[in-house]
């Protein structure tokens, strides 16, 4: 291209009537260099404008030293994995300095490196044994976590990238953006506050087909900006006509342009480019001209235009116009069959005849002068330059994505390589963590069609992605190619597919029998005394099989016969060794299954202890997503708290090495549940925010639960009014255990807040919705204590002990230890006299002699107050002492404050610690980073580590040191030490 070219600037007429817009847009940018992040939406008809108020926005930021950068997307590319993403944070890259930009590429997660195209050389392979697994047959989750992580890692080098300089990212054509690409823009819009960027999109209105949710779900947000561009008025139309025409532009003629037009300016500017040419016409000639220039006419109009130009210009435009935009000049004058010295005159040639910008690559004016040329070739031609077009770049070593996004518009001719190119393209989809665009590259592979031979795999090979993008279609083609298939071993994989395909979906019945069938496609079941000389992968394939018919049996009550003979068969006979992780599923499975029977916790515990084996179940290559739940759930269950925070240490560290938010937000749910049970308040609610602030990018698995506890913590932490609200916005869900669980933390607020008779309500209604479910009596939160506490508090002792017994004969026959200690305690609050005291005496003794609980500090208080209350002040003193001690070190407010009381009263003076001053008056959140930031972390490895960005560590930074009035870290460290060790927050 030569040199020398510069962008036309913006004719004035172009921006008429776009006030309101551009008031917009100058509220974001100066929202932006004042460290604010914004989102502004243009919408509207083609030709409404969008694009050149961008280029206005992008001159603007650049006046005032933004970083403007600017990416359109292209119809062709819209099945491209993370195409506009990439080429957003590559051009983002881009304006990085270089010294900065070496360190900071080097530092890019693996899992986005072959998105920002970086090689071995500036920093390792293009993946690592941590990053997530490629294998698509792992369980896919709602909010699909593979393209989620990669929004995260993106997001993460955004961050670093920006720094502190702020910037616009300029989207132009959003509506034909790829769908993980708009997963990773609505995951930065969820995270504005945290960037000094301004996003600026345009998008087409009503776009039927083509219109994708997630767009949708982003106009939605309520801090999105959208601006919708209207057509121009008469007023405006005469403005642009008279300038164009001058004296000609008579009312006639204005009248006549605002008729065929609609105000549509696009139309208006490709209307009076044709009427130039009649410069000799009177005004009533002009009139009538105008009135046979329809828009359609318009636009044959413009390619006649091109058509004058010669035989050299108009193919070059066709050609262009089949690779789309952003186009090198060299493929466009391969495609054009032109010198690349004759190609660059014709591309000069479009330019000043107003149908290419001034620049390269080439880029049409506007998306309706590209669209009228390719529309232009017939057909036929069209799929030929197409197929030309996927040759050229695959010649070319072009990513198989860019290849296969002009096969998906080529002619059927049942050729090879087009399948081959399909299937090379849904691969590489599928690891940038992009499944449903691989499923339309297969989708388009069976339309070839492929060979007898290749069918089959082209058939799995859709099921398969189908399955890891929650496609329903999956179950149809698994099963095609089973029936197709004559190898039994892959008969079985594919099987195992199926069934996770339509456990899915919640068909639990055909899933498991989907599994059965794998398992007899492999001979039945493989006993404990053959294993030794099967394979490894046939008996992962085997193991992974039985473990997927027993979970989806146990949700079938038509096949809990048929579960319960398996079960006994199969997890009868578990090597306590596990060989594959698919053994260690079954275990993990076994241990749940007694636990949820309320069976003794050694033998549990030492069946899940077989199953994480050595922390072998966070297998690398396999999903980490239920990992958590099965073990720490089992641990927490059986009261090894101290063991369950250690195995969701595990699962974050692996969590964030992946950058997976969701797994993230799992383990600190998990980790933050066993907190709250330990009596560590203030490390609990640190958990459960990152938890809860996860929802914003999708998070549903325990949203409700999280939820629960969160409120859980906030009374403890005597914040009675935030629990309630937290309680208020928790939308109703279906009536399983979560729901259970936000009405045990709802009747245990009513406690709190003196209101007995609805705690009982609410604690019984839990029971009941809890009693639907017998099998889960060893997971059902504490209601019966709860409401035994509401039923003595309301004058009726006999039922509150009642209730008490059967929660702590339940505990005793368990063993969890913090559920025995509040048994006890509850039972003696429902008594009087020496039987209180007696049941307080046992409660407080049990917890003296195990690590801290929560249930430790209330039965000490407890025991302490009703001491004091009996007249023996002295013996009152000491467990006070240990409760306000407990509680004011893990955060418990209300316990705090109300022993301090009970001391006073029992004749002490204690020394009474602030709580609201001081490291106690931070909030969790400010306590974790402060905590991570005295122990030598900077803050960007706090961000990464707590999936935030540096932005929101250097704010809680701020407020930290301003409650603690000092500032520098040095004294940081000083001031957390002198209120006592810092627990550790990481």
């Amino acid at each position: 291209m030569p040199k020398g070219r510069v962008p036309a600037p913006i004719d004035r007429d172009e921006l008429l009537e776009r006030e309101s817009a551009l008031r917009t847009i100058a509220a974001a940018v100066a929202a932006a260099r004042g460290g604010g992040g914004d989102f502004v939406l243009l919408e509207g008809h083609a030709g409404m404008g969008k694009t050149r108020l961008l280029e206005a926005a992008l001159e603007q930021a650049r006046t005032v030293e933004l970083a403007a950068l600017r990416v359109t997307c292209a119809e062709l590319e819209r099945n491209l994995s993370f195409g506009v993403a990439g080429r957003l944070v590559r051009a983002l890259l881009a304006q990085v300095p270089a010294r900065r930009r070496g360190p900071l590429l080097r530092k890019a997660p693996p899992l986005v490196r072959p998105l920002l195209e970086i090689g071995p050389e500036v920093g390792g392979s293009a993946r690592s044994a941590d990053d997530p697994p490629l294998d698509p047959s792992a369980p896919s989750t709602a909010g699909d976590p593979a393209t989620l992580a990669q929004a995260h890692a993106l997001f993460t080098v955004c961050a670093e990238a920006l720094g502190q300089a702020p910037a616009l990212l300029a989207i132009d054509d959003l509506h034909w953006c790829d769908q993980a690409s708009l997963e990773f823009l609505l995951y930065l819009a969820n995270r504005l506050d945290e960037l000094p960027v301004v996003l600026l999109g345009a998008r087409r209105s009503r776009l039927g087909e083509y219109q994708i949710d997630v767009l949708e779900r982003i106009a939605a947000l309520p801090h999105i900006r959208v601006e919708r561009l209207t057509p121009l008025t008469r007023a405006a139309i005469a403005v642009v006509v008279e300038r164009a025409l001058g004296e000609r532009a008579d009312e006639a003629v204005i009248e006549a342009c605002a008729h065929v037009t609609g105000g549509n300016p696009f139309y208006v500017r490709e209307l009076l480019l044709s009427l130039k040419e009649g410069h000799d016409l009177h005004p009533s000639e002009l009139t009538e001209q105008v009135r046979t220039l329809a828009p359609e006419a318009v636009i044959r109009a413009l390619r006649t235009r091109v058509g004058r130009l010669g035989r050299a210009v108009s193919e070059l435009a066709r050609a262009a116009a089949v690779l789309g935009d952003d186009v090198p000049l060299r493929h466009a004058a391969a495609l054009a069959e032109l010198p690349l010295g004759e190609a660059a005159a014709a591309s000069d040639a479009l330019a000043a005849a107003d149908v290419l910008a001034a620049d390269e690559p080439l880029r049409f004016v506007h998306p309706l002068v590209r669209r009228a040329l390719y529309r232009d070739l017939p057909a036929f031609a069209r799929a030929s330059r197409h197929l030309e077009a996927a040759r050229l770049l695959d010649s070319e070593h072009a990513d198989p994505e860019h290849v296969a996004a002009h096969l998906l518009l080529g002619g059927h001719h049942q050729d090879e390589w087009v399948v081959q190119r399909l299937r090379a393209a849904a691969a590489s989809a599928l690891a940038n963590g992009s499944p449903q665009s691989a499923v339309n590259y297969l989708e388009r592979a069976l339309q070839e069609p492929p060979s007898p031979e290749q069918r089959i795999d082209v058939l799995a090979e859709l099921g398969t992605a189908e399955v890891a993008a929650g496609e329903p279609a999956a179950a149809a083609h698994l099963a095609q190619a089973i029936e197709a298939s004559g190898d039994g071993r892959r008969r079985a994989e594919l099987s195992r597919l199926l069934g996770d395909a339509l456990a899915a979906r919640g068909l639990h019945e055909q899933a498991a029998s989907a599994y059965d069938a794998g398992i007899a496609e492999l001979g039945g079941e493989i006993k404990q005394r053959d294993r030794s000389t099967v394979d490894t992968e046939l008996l992962e394939l085997h193991d992974g099989l039985q473990a997927g018919f027993l979970t989806s049996a146990s949700l079938v009550p038509a096949l809990y016969a048929r579960y319960a003979e398996r079960a006994a068969t199969v997890l009868g006979e578990l090597d306590p060794r596990p060989q594959t992780h698919g053994q260690r599923l079954l275990l993990a499975h076994e241990a749940i299954r007694r636990a949820l029977a309320a069976e003794p916790i050694e033998r549990v515990r030492e069946i899940v202890e077989q199953a994480w084996d050595g922390g072998r179940m966070l297998d690398p290559r396999r999903d980490i997503g239920m990992t958590p739940d099965l073990v720490s759930g089992v641990l927490t269950l059986t009261g090894d708290l101290e063991r369950s925070v250690e195995v969701t240490e595990a699962a974050l560290e692996q969590a964030r090495r992946r950058f997976s938010p969701l797994a993230f937000a799992t383990a600190s749910y998990l980790r933050g549940l066993a907190c709250y049970l330990q009596g560590q308040i203030t490390q609990a609610m640190a958990d459960l925010e990152l938890a809860r602030d996860a929802r914003r990018y999708g998070w549903r698995k325990f949203a409700r639960v999280a939820s629960a506890g969160y409120a859980l913590c906030l009374v403890e932490a005597d914040e009675l009014q935030r629990a309630q609200q937290v309680l208020e916005d928790q939308d109703e869900g279906p009536p399983d255990y979560q729901q259970a669980e936000l009405l045990y933390a709802r009747s245990e607020l009513h406690l709190a807040a003196q209101r007995p008779d609805k705690a009982l309500a609410d604690a019984l209604a839990c029971g009941e919705m809890i009693g639907a479910a017998p099998h889960m009596i060893g997971a059902s939160p504490p209601w019966r204590t709860a409401a035994a506490q509401a039923a003595a508090q309301l004058g009726d002792r006999e039922r509150g002990c009642e209730l008490a017994r059967e929660e702590l004969d339940i505990a005793r026959r368990m063993g969890v230890l913090h559920a025995q200690i509040r048994g006890l305690r509850v039972l003696g609050l429902c008594q009087q006299g020496a039987k209180q005291l007696g049941c307080l005496h046992s409660a407080a003794e049990l917890g003296n002699e195990a690590p801290p609980r929560l249930e430790t500090i209330h039965a000490l208080f407890e025991l302490g107050a009703a001491l004091r209350r009996s007249n023996q002040r002295t013996a009152a003193r000491e467990p006070l002492r240990r409760a306000a001690d407990l509680a004011h070190h893990g955060g418990a407010r209300a316990l705090y404050a109300m022993a301090l009381v009970e001391l006073q009263a029992a004749g002490a003076r204690p020394r009474r610690e602030g709580l609201l001053s001081g490291p106690m008056s931070l909030t969790p959140s400010e306590h974790r980073i402060a905590a991570l930031a005295a122990a030598g972390q900077s803050n960007r490895e706090i961000a990464r580590a707590l999936f935030v960005t540096p932005k929101t560590v250097e704010y809680h930074l701020r407020n930290t040191y301003r409650k603690l009035d000092i500032l520098t870290r040095e004294e940081l460290v000083s001031a957390l030490e002198a209120a006592g060790p810092v627990p550790d927050l990481a």
